[in-house]
């Protein structure tokens, strides 16, 4: 696959000032690197001459950066090698100096570092965060210089930078400390109280079992730092589990208490858990503070300078005593993805229906949500739209969009409703609606049979379509979920709209009217009925408008999908249930996106034009930032607030594996006989790796080059 960066909104101009570079917009304000508001098509910034590009987390670049390379038309070794390696597959073009290299290729770094020097030649490399500099000068003029796949020699060519850094001293460990071996009787009670309180293992479970009992057994100090031995622990493993298997002699529990002592878990501190992983001093050496972009903000840079996203943002201002960005757009993108329900889809057949959750502290503003909504379909006489807050039964829920299938649930106190739902005190009538949000979410481009009664289908809906705006903090949510739900289907489908403080209060509060132009806007898209005839029926049924996407828009979205794709197989569970929804909201915040800045004209000339317009990348590149935004502050939310109970099966089995194996062991091996899943056992086996308890290789194997991960013991 070809890269071009021409076909990213991701660029921005320079000139030289007292010898320091200065990056400005197309319009000459002060661009930054971390903030794609600042940033432009190419287009916009062609005239100008001076060309750079910014690398972004979101897309697939990385830049290899070389200063004073070039001598006397000749390159350093260093140079050369890193040219050997890249060439045909990036781009490589001489600085604007003359003297260093710019290698342009797609891939991620494989690691947080960026500055190598190999042979007194310094080597930068960038993939997020920084303006890159494009000359157009290639060091071959008689090469393609075009931009493919470079992971794999970027990722050899880090490894050979890392082997060969002449700034790379060796780091001095500290002298292990001595543990004493305790011969206190009082240890060995305090083993036996341990034991008594742990579950004999089944039979199926014995090796994990013992595994686990005798490292926390190992993990025993007494007053004065002494330790059970090797021979203790064994002993009374043995006389915990007992004689009854005639599989299990003192010579295999004797085993699993030599390897639990170098790579058994110990045992867990009695403290309560909050969910919440204390950051650690060192990991702030890893954060750009002053590149942390405040959410209010970053949400407020995403409103539209136009349409109707934006005037239903301005009218929650309005409406609100304390108002907030991120509920403001949360508002917009829900009225909108109700408005064009049955009017509009995309090309890949999914509607504008959605599931929204607003968490935020008590008086931040979520009470105006449904006064806003509720005015401006009350202004233009559709207050039917609206569904009522007080849905009690999945009956209710049916019936009411039995008579209004296009229509918006803005639902107060949500986490009190999701208590009744998932919670240990369910309630029957509302846990048939949780279940019914899940089943109408999939339903949106078909018939939804209702339910079936001895007369036949009740409340048959064809092609409903839901959009649920629920409002609730954080506690009250979090109370009634657990980790399971987040995998069950309807949780990871939410999109989680996230207010940390209380915004400000107006000053001068007042009362604010629908104003004519979103009246104007709202009625336009009220009188598009797309009809049609399906299979040649006498019954006409909604025919949505297909809005397609230009061919550089559609590619743009397609990488998108393919890289959260290729990152969620290396996901625990949940971040991997989270992201595998993101590339379809995306392509539904693309679509809205679109259709709110789009002028319906008169209505007997909108069919032609709305039938040749496009999706423009613009609306794809907004919906990314949007989407991904979401999708991260999800992760976050239910790693902080959830309790996952099969973290830790993946290092468990890893550990027990690698202790028995002489060499290599591929994870998936791991995989099958534990029947655990690829992304939990990736991401224990990386966090072990942090650890420095195994090591962890990735290599291409068999015919078809595909990628074997593989563990192995520390010292193999």
């Amino acid at each position: 696959m070809t890269y071009n960066l021409k076909y990213f909104a991701q660029w921005v101009t320079w000139k030289a000032i007292d010898g320091k570079k200065s990056f400005a917009t197309s319009d000459g304000k002060a661009a930054k690197s971390n903030d794609p508001s600042t940033w432009s098509s190419f287009d916009a910034i062609q005239s100008n001459g001076n060309h750079c590009f910014v690398f972004s987390a979101e897309d697939p670049f990385f830049g290899i950066d070389l200063d004073d390379c070039i001598k006397d038309g000749k390159l350093s070794a260093t140079a050369q090698k890193l040219v050997d390696m890249f060439d045909g597959k990036a781009s490589i073009e001489v600085s604007q100096s003359g003297t260093g290299l710019h290698i342009t290729g797609a891939g991620r770094k494989p690691s947080e570092r960026s500055l190598y020097t190999i042979d007194g030649q310094r080597v930068e490399v960038y993939d997020s965060k920084r303006f890159w500099i494009v000359t157009w000068q290639p060091l071959d003029p008689s090469s393609e210089n075009s931009i493919h796949d470079c992971q794999r020699d970027l990722d050899t060519a880090i490894t050979w930078m890392e082997s060969f850094d002449s700034k790379k001293q060796p780091q001095k460990k500290d002298p292990p400390k001595p543990v004493l071996v305790s011969s206190s009787s009082d240890l060995e009670n305090r083993a036996r109280a341990y034991l008594a309180k742990v579950p004999v293992p089944m039979r199926g479970e014995r090796n994990n079992g013992l595994f686990k009992a005798c490292g926390h057994l190992h993990s025993l100090r007494d007053e004065i730092g002494g330790k059970l031995s090797v021979d203790q622990v064994a002993s009374l493993a043995q006389e915990w589990y007992g004689t009854s298997d005639p599989e299990v002699n003192f010579d295999y529990i004797h085993q699993r208490a030599r390897t639990s002592e170098v790579c058994g878990t110990p045992r867990a501190p009695k403290v309560i858990d909050t969910g919440y992983r204390p950051i650690e001093p060192c990991e702030l050496i890893e954060i750009d503070l002053s590149a942390e972009i405040d959410p209010a903000e970053f949400v407020e840079s995403l409103v539209p300078d136009r349409g109707l996203i934006k005037e239903v943002y301005d009218f929650y201002q309005d409406q609100a005593i304390s108002p907030s960005s991120i509920i403001g757009m949360a508002t917009a993108v829900s009225f909108a993805e109700m408005l064009f329900g049955q009017r509009i889809q995309s090309q890949t057949a999914l509607r504008t229906n959605d599931l929204n959750v607003i968490l935020g502290p008590t008086g931040c503003g979520k009470e105006a949500c449904e006064k806003t909504i509720t005015r401006i379909m009350d202004a233009v006489d559709f207050p039917g739209m609206v569904m009522p807050a007080g849905v009690q039964s999945g009956n209710g829920l049916l019936g009411y969009m039995a008579d209004n299938p296009v229509c918006i649930w803005v639902k107060d106190e949500f986490g009190v409703y999701l208590e009744n739902v998932f919670g240990k005190r369910k309630q029957p009538m509302e846990a048939q609606v949780g279940r019914l949000l899940l089943e109408l979410y999939n339903k949106a481009e078909t018939r939804y049979s209702g339910n079936a009664h001895a007369s036949g289908c009740k409340n048959a809906i064809d092609q409903p379509h839901l959009v649920l705006l629920g409002l609730s903090t954080q506690g009250t949510i979090f109370d009634s979920l657990s980790f399971k739900d987040v995998e069950n289907g309807l949780i990871n489908r939410i999109a989680f709209w996230v207010v940390t403080e209380r915004p400000a209060l107006k000053e001068f509060p007042k009362m604010a009217r629908v104003p004519e132009l979103l009246r104007a806007r709202v009625n336009g898209w009220l009188k598009v009925k797309p009809m049609g005839r399906i299979d040649g029926s006498l019954n006409e049924r909604p025919d949505p408008y297909v809005i397609n996407m230009t061919d550089e828009a559609f590619a743009r979205w397609n990488r998108h999908r393919m890289a959260i794709h290729e990152r969620s197989s290396a996901e625990d569970d949940g971040r991997s249930s989270l992201w595998t929804r993101t590339a379809a909201r995306t392509m539904k915040y693309a679509l809205v996106h679109w259709a709110s800045g789009y002028d319906q004209g008169k209505l007997n000339e909108f069919q032609q034009s709305i039938e040749a317009a496009r999706i423009e990348i613009e609306s794809v590149e907004w919906a990314i930032r949007l989407s991904n935004f979401l999708t991260r502050s999800a992760c976050t939310l239910i790693e902080n607030n959830t309790v996952n109970t099969h973290k830790g099966r993946g290092e468990v089995a890893i550990l027990d594996f690698v202790s028995k194996a002489t060499g290599w062991v591929s994870l998936r091996t791991i995989m099958n006989r534990k029947h655990i899943s690829k992304g939990d056992l990736v991401s224990a086996a990386v966090r072990l790796e942090a650890e420095g308890k195994i090591k962890l290789e990735q290599k291409p194997y068999g015919k078809g080059g595909k990628e074997q991960i593989r563990v192995s013991k520390v010292d193999s």
